[in-house]
């Protein structure tokens, strides 16, 4: 059976980089995960560091590395389909 949100014959998400490789995914959320940091670190987000601060800090690390059609596609892989 084949997931709607992987690319075909293969099990990597669907993502805006059109990568397919797993290996190949993972290095380039890595290396978006670190520019994340970096920008975090130069223009940091204003607050708390309470559940909302902590989970606007989560969304902006995250907003550029995964398409919204795979957003919903890992809730369900995670919590279940609901």
């Amino acid at each position: 059976m084949n997931d709607p949100y992987c690319y075909e014959n293969c099990e990597v998400l669907r993502n805006k980089l059109g990568i397919r490789n797993d290996e190949e995914l993972s290095k380039a959320e890595v290396e978006f995960s670190c520019n994340a940091i970096h920008e975090l670190g130069t223009t940091p987000l204003e607050g708390d560091y309470d559940f909302a601060h902590l989970c606007a800090i989560h969304n902006r690390m995250k907003k550029k590395e995964i398409s919204e059609e795979n957003k919903k596609h890992r809730k369900e892989k995670q919590y279940g389909e609901r």
